[in-house]
Parts: structure tokens; C-alpha cells; sequence
């Protein structure tokens, strides 16, 4: 080790980061399997991108915080042709956050930041629904 203090300080603070987070992220999750010619994806603990070329079906990742919280969601979805939709639905509620169609020739760009309030230990998901589409779906999450 070159510097050992330096790594001490690295891991300290890595470790502080980590312990203020209060949402936990999982997936991509598929309501059935996916073609992975179709389909293409990376999520992580705080953000989740995808694209997609002819996709017909419902992904969704799924977010557990262990206090109340305000998640804010920084999104950007984009097709070129299909349908596609967006929500955020737990503890019994479901928004609406974008939605796109377009016909054969149509393109489109659905982009804002939206804030929702998560209880503790409620499960939550934001839901990616497409019909036929084409394009990519990002979005990127934090606390407030």
C-alpha cells in the first residue's frame, strides 16, 4: 500500500456516503422474458438506462426506503416509433409520469423530473410499458 492513510480516508467516506442513502433500488424486472436482440439495459443503485428496438411488454425497478423520503426521478424517454409509458405506483397509488405514441413515421422526446414521497418499507416501482417501440428510456433517481 503506497498510502495507507489516504485509503483509511477513501473507505470513511465511501462508508459515510453510503450509510445516508435510505432507498434501495432493484432490478430491471420483466412481467415476462425479453429478447435480448430487442433489449438492452444497466441499473444501479441510482440510476437505470435502457434501449430498446421492438419491445412489447412491462419492466419495472423496484424501490424499498427504510425512513419516509422524497425520491425525485430525472427522466428522459425517447422513441421513434411504438408506445411507450411511465409510471410510479405503490402503497396503493399509481401516476402517470410520461407517455409517448407515435405513428409510423413519428418521433418523440418525453423528458421532467418528478418527486414522490415513499413511506418506510412500502414497496414502490417505476413501470416501463411498451407497445412496439423503439427508442431508450433513462432515468436517474436521488433523495431529498
Amino acid at each position: 500500500m503506497k498510502n495507507p492513510i489516504l485509503i483509511a480516508i477513501l473507505f470513511i467516506a465511501f462508508s459515510m456516503n453510503a450509510q445516508l442513502k435510505h432507498v434501495k433500488a432493484s432490478g430491471t424486472h420483466f412481467d415476462k422474458g425479453v429478447d435480448s436482440k430487442n433489449w438492452s439495459n444497466k441499473t444501479d443503485g441510482e440510476s437505470t438506462a435502457a434501449k430498446f428496438s421492438n419491445y412489447t411488454g412491462e419492466s419495472f425497478v423496484t424501490f424499498v426506503s427504510d425512513v419516509p423520503v422524497k425520491l425525485t426521478l430525472d427522466y428522459v424517454l425517447a422513441l421513434t416509433k411504438g408506445e411507450g409509458e411511465v409510471v410510479f405506483s405503490g402503497n396503493g397509488n399509481a401516476e402517470q409520469v410520461a407517455s409517448l405514441a407515435l405513428g409510423a413515421k413519428g418521433t418523440g422526446v418525453n423528458t421532467d423530473k418528478r418527486t414522490f414521497d415513499l413511506e418506510a418499507g412500502k414497496e414502490y416501482r417505476l413501470i416501463f410499458t411498451g407497445k412496439e417501440a423503439k427508442g431508450a428510456f433513462t432515468c436517474s433517481w436521488s433523495e431529498m
